[in-house]
């Protein structure tokens, strides 16, 4: 099933993933809290981290998507690929 139609503008592809992104950040932190213990972290901090990681995500995929009309593992690949670039260069999942 696509996640996209054809039809709906590409502005959708910023608005769409925002409570998508907010319930995923709760969920990681709730599991990284679990795994690795709270440890003083600033929890503003992570949750900011962690959305952003999972919207750049969703918002890259989203026009891939679109262009080509279907959903691809290419799409999936490259966009998990670019947010894994960004996050391990500027060291935001330590």
């Amino acid at each position: 099933k696509k996640q996209y139609t054809e039809g709906e503008p590409m502005s959708n592809c910023l608005d769409r993933p925002l409570m998508i992104s907010a319930q995923s950040a709760w969920f990681a932190m709730f599991f990284d809290t679990i795994q690795f213990g709270y440890h003083g972290r600033q929890l503003p901090v992570w949750f900011g981290r962690y959305f952003g990681l999972f919207y750049g995500y969703l918002a890259l995929q989203c026009p891939m998507e679109q262009i080509q009309g279907e959903q691809s593992l290419l799409h999936d690949f490259a966009a998990a690929g670019f947010m894994g670039t960004i996050a391990t260069r500027y060291r935001w999942l330590n």
